[in-house]
């Protein structure tokens, strides 16, 4: 293996970790709004809160680790992720801070429906918003005249992937998270609350995840093909999804765990899959990992200070969520 497909799946695994947590958290939103209906509602909000407190306070961490990855091992990157991203992580960060105001709305001012709402809504529409991004990279809209990148901000709007994307990621966020709560709720009564959405988002997942692949056949045919390649994974993808949906179906809470892992497999594949299948390009048909990748000097620095910060970070964070479950009053 080359630096540049050393760099460019460190790069991906990054946007997977952050994916996979950041859908733990928003995606509990949704369940968050359904019990503001119960009479109970307080009891299934402290249950999510007991699985969402010891991710919300790291999830960012891989956020800004995906952003440093992508500028320090691909510099020549910047500037055109400057110009791309602009607009899609300029509305992220104003999510953010609504999110993050009426989260402490609610915890200080009471449990107010409207502060609630906000907050669940705003976490909700920051990872399709995000997914949009992964849209941009597959067919190139940014054109360069005289050393400056362009772009047409409209232009995804006209394009049905874009909306397919937001979907899939909407109603992936809505599965993880509602597989992790029938994992963390000891109610029985409550499993219902999770139980129906989650279905029926893996349902959703299914169908647009299809679709997804023929709007690819479609308009970027190179990645396309390239899956087709990786076929006896895509099946075993598709089996893995089945059998973690016939669990969950099954309503039993000892087997939720294990179609959480599956569902996380699942992500994984799927992911790891569309990366492997778009390189070399980071974004086509023109920006290459290879043409735009750090030094060799350097790319064995942030190799070993990569590897060395992970060393600390990941215990602390398996001790953090240690914490968090031995705490009763979480």
């Amino acid at each position: 293996m080359d630096d540049a497909f050393v760099a460019y799946m460190i790069l991906w695994a990054a946007i997977l970790v952050y994916f996979l947590l950041a859908s733990i958290d928003f995606g509990a939103g949704f369940f968050h709004l359904l019990s503001l209906r119960r009479r109970e509602g307080a009891e299934v909000r402290r249950a999510l809160h007991a699985y969402v407190n010891p991710r919300w306070e790291v999830t960012n961490v891989f956020l800004v680790m995906t952003v440093v990855a992508a500028a320090a091992f691909f510099p020549g990157l910047v500037g055109v992720l400057g110009t791309v991203l602009l607009i899609p992580v300029s509305l992220v960060v104003i999510l953010f801070v609504i999110r993050g105001s009426f989260l402490v709305f609610e915890y200080y001012g009471g449990e107010r429906r409207l502060f609630a709402a906000v907050y669940a809504v705003a976490g909700l529409l920051i990872l399709p918003l995000l997914s949009v991004v992964l849209t941009l990279i597959i067919d190139n809209p940014v054109t360069v005249q005289g050393g400056v990148p362009s772009f047409d901000i409209f232009s995804p709007l006209a394009r049905p992937v874009t909306y397919v994307t937001a979907l899939l990621a909407f109603s992936g966020q809505i599965l993880l998270s509602g597989v992790l709560a029938l994992v963390y709720d000891p109610r029985p009564e409550d499993r219902g609350l999770y139980r129906t959405p989650v279905l029926v988002s893996a349902g959703a997942v299914a169908a647009l995840g299809l679709v997804e692949l023929a709007l690819l056949d479609a308009s970027a045919s190179y990645a396309f093909d390239a899956m087709m390649t990786l076929l006896p994974v895509m099946v075993a993808t598709g089996v893995l999804f089945g059998v973690a949906v016939y669990l969950i179906w099954r309503g039993i809470r000892r087997e939720a765990l294990a179609a959480l892992w599956l569902i996380v497999a699942v992500d994984t594949l799927a992911l790891m899959t569309f990366a492997y299948a778009h390189y070399p390009y980071l974004i086509y048909p023109d920006i290459t990992a290879s043409a735009v990748l750090a030094g060799s000097a350097m790319f064995s620095a942030l190799l070993v200070v990569l590897v060395l910060g992970l060393v600390v970070v990941v215990p602390s964070l398996v001790y953090l969520n240690y914490v968090f479950r031995s705490e009763q009053s979480y």
